[in-house]
């Protein structure tokens, strides 16, 4: 170890805690320190559904105060099988981000080819794209979304690996989270890099420790906030116990 320059990472997520990623397994806290960390201009969603991921990344830009915008791209073709109180339904969903996110997010009901126009090459700082939600393979239509993706931006793919179908992620991509992973592969930077932080240094690391240290530090991250949204849980319960004693 002697020469060797050790770094302690410490996210965002971790030194905040009252702004952190929600929701279960690791994903929503990498989601909201990889948002802090890129400081993304477009955010770019295909496939949002319910709306729980794309909700997290609004969340963090808000927390992050990233000047951002955001776009949740879906046909949500499956709303005539849903009863109108259905919260999955795309009349609920975007009334959701109309109130909370009011100004910097957007939901575009369309199916995302027919918005590959509205995007300019290198232009999205982050892609997010759920393959399984849009029922079509992740190859057959990611290829023409790629040129999209900034140099230095980054892709999530939500349980389905991108490797071999993204040559431009020399990389390749970590998986976050177990069976139902998303996966997560940044792009080649533009030349060297002004001092990137440790998360996007790690991303774009061909080191094998150094990438499967980077998923197991955020399955101790989400068990870590877990265990302190249950300890605050009870002591709410506490004091309202207490208060109605």
């Amino acid at each position: 170890m002697e020469g060797r320059k050790v770094e302690l990472f410490v996210p965002a997520s971790l030194r905040h805690a009252a702004s952190r990623g929600r929701g279960a397994g690791p994903a929503p806290v990498f989601e909201w320190d990889l948002v802090e960390a890129l400081r993304p201009r477009l955010v770019v969603a295909l496939g949002v559904g319910m709306g729980a991921a794309f909700a997290v990344l609004c969340q963090a830009v808000r927390d992050c105060r990233v000047d951002a915008l955001l776009y949740g791209i879906d046909p949500f073709s499956d709303d005539g099988d849903k009863p109108e109180d259905d919260e999955s339904r795309w009349e609920s969903v975007n009334n959701f981000l109309h109130t909370h996110y009011r100004g910097s997010s957007y939901l575009l009901r369309s199916p995302p080819p027919d918005t590959l126009r509205h995007f300019a090459d290198g232009s999205i700082d982050l892609l997010r794209v759920d393959s399984r939600r849009l029922g079509t393979p992740l190859a057959e239509f990611l290829g023409p979304w790629l040129p999209k993706i900034a140099p230095g931006g980054v892709l999530l793919s939500a349980g389905v690996d991108p490797g071999g179908v993204a040559p431009e992620f020399p990389a390749g991509a970590i998986p976050l989270g177990g069976p139902d992973s998303l996966f997560v592969a940044r792009k080649s930077a533009r030349g060297p890099e002004p001092e990137p932080s440790p998360l996007l240094r790690a991303l774009s690391s061909t080191d094998a420790a150094e990438r499967e240290g980077l998923a197991a530090f955020y399955e101790h991250v989400f068990l870590h906030h877990a265990l302190r949204a249950e300890i605050e849980e009870k002591r709410f319960g506490l004091h309202r116990k207490k208060a109605g004693a």
